[in-house]
């Protein structure tokens, strides 16, 4: 027996509770300290790569129903995801204050009501990580003294990022320009997509959770579904095995779409009953710390594909592997769309498949990178082909997160099959 374990059984119940309470109060401090190294490790890496400009990136003050939308580019510089209004300013020129951050000024009557703020001070700091902040009131006063070190206007933000027609950062720098002659205004807009394009292994560990926790709440659907259900049904039940196993918030509005609502791509209503002969198509994501997952499957609700279902998912079953085979470092999004179209349309359903066949993941389930390039190691995409026949009430889908390697691909979303003879085995052992 190992000195600890023999400690811990001498010491009384009470205190071995108190000294396990210690171990993962400190394992979570060193998470928590292990992930605000990689947020400035990211910092680090943009402030090189802007050269000497100066830039800014907000945090945005969008919510949707009870959650603040974050702008993912202010959350994957810094980790924080619950100060609207906030604003990072990069400065790569000046000597100490290179990264300062911006919360909005403290409100007491809104405090009262939404719940007390940190003031600036340590405590602050070490939430952070970053060590010189101030308030956003202060934000010209800033830009004014690091204009005095450089000659560069830093464009950060992609517009396609925001509703406004004209980024904040932009403008904002665009009337800094116009009153400090001979700065120039600096399209960067490449800058924070390209490093959020490849992922870290650390960001790969938390979109493996995402995908796991979904995968795992999919088999709890599989095991449960049956004919004469809602599909809202199915939606919550999803929903609520994905927060029971950890992942607070979905990665989008979940599809769960049966008969003729199978064929309707963005179907969120799910709002129809479940029918015998079915099919259902899940399309479904856990969100993890802030990373995406996902997954489609498309299922016989009785647990096997009638022969005319059978058919219709086999082709878009082949045509996903030959995406997947043609899939590797260097070729592009549309050299696979292009592979899986071929087997569609010799198959006659070219007209019936109507959307792309991949987007990025990431932060954001259609996340940002760049379509028209080759593909490198470290992205995730999708591949997911489908054919829809809103005629015969059928619909197809299947959809999976893959990671582009240095050789080939691996699929993040292996635990339910995918070919039809495992889908069904798979979905009956589930119900036994």
């Amino acid at each position: 027996m190992r000195p600890s374990a023999y400690l811990c059984l001498k010491l009384g119940g009470d205190v071995r509770k108190v000294i396990l309470s210690l171990l993962v109060l400190i394992s979570a401090n060193l998470v928590f300290a292990q992930d605000l190294r990689i947020f400035k490790e990211r910092r680090e890496i943009l402030i090189q790569k802007m050269g000497k400009g100066i830039g800014l990136v907000f945090a945005g003050e969008e919510f949707s129903e009870d959650r603040f939308d974050v702008n993912p580019d202010f959350y994957y510089l810094t980790g924080l995801d619950d100060e609207p209004g906030a604003i990072l300013i990069l400065a790569p020129a000046e000597k100490k204050r290179k990264e300062v951050l911006l919360l909005k000024p403290r409100n007491p009557e809104e405090e009262r009501w939404e719940g007390e703020r940190l003031s600036i001070g340590e405590e602050l700091r070490k939430k952070t990580g970053l060590k010189y902040i101030r308030r956003t009131d202060g934000l010209a006063g800033w830009l004014n003294r690091f204009l005095h070190n450089c000659d560069t206007l830093c464009v950060l933000s992609r517009p396609a990022a925001y509703t406004s027609p004209v980024p904040e950062d932009l403008k904002i720098l665009g009337e800094l320009q116009s009153r400090w002659l001979g700065k120039t205004l600096k399209d960067c807009s490449r800058l924070i997509t390209e490093m959020r394009s490849i992922k870290s292994q650390n960001e790969l560990d938390l979109m493996s959770k995402a995908v796991r926790v979904t995968e795992a709440s999919l088999k709890n659907v599989f095991a449960k579904i049956h004919p004469g259900m809602n599909e809202e049904d199915v939606q919550i039940m999803f929903e609520n095995y994905c927060r029971e196993n950890g992942a607070k918030y979905l990665a989008f509005p979940s599809i769960v779409g049966s008969g003729h609502s199978s064929t309707v791509l963005h179907y969120t209503r799910n709002s129809a009953e479940i029918k015998e002969g079915d099919v259902i198509v899940l399309d479904l994501g856990a969100e993890y710390r802030g990373y995406a997952a996902d997954v489609t499957r498309t299922i016989p609700v009785s647990g096997n594909f009638s022969v005319r279902q059978r058919e219709i998912y086999e082709i878009v079953w082949k045509a996903q592997q030959e995406a997947l085979k043609k899939l590797k470092p260097g070729v592009t999004i549309d050299d696979i769309y292009d592979a899986a179209y071929e087997v569609i349309d010799e198959a006659g359903y070219g007209d019936n498949f109507i959307h792309g066949l991949s987007h990025f993941i990431g932060l954001e389930v259609h996340d940002v990178g760049f379509y028209d390039e080759p593909l490198k190691p470290g992205m995730v995409i999708s591949v997911e082909p489908g054919i829809y026949i809103p005629k015969e009430d059928l619909g197809v889908r299947i959809e999976d997160d893959v990671l582009i390697t240095e050789n080939g691909y691996k699929i993040l979303s292996d635990g339910i099959p995918a070919h039809p003879d495992q889908l069904e085995k798979f979905i009956q052992e589930s119900r036994e």
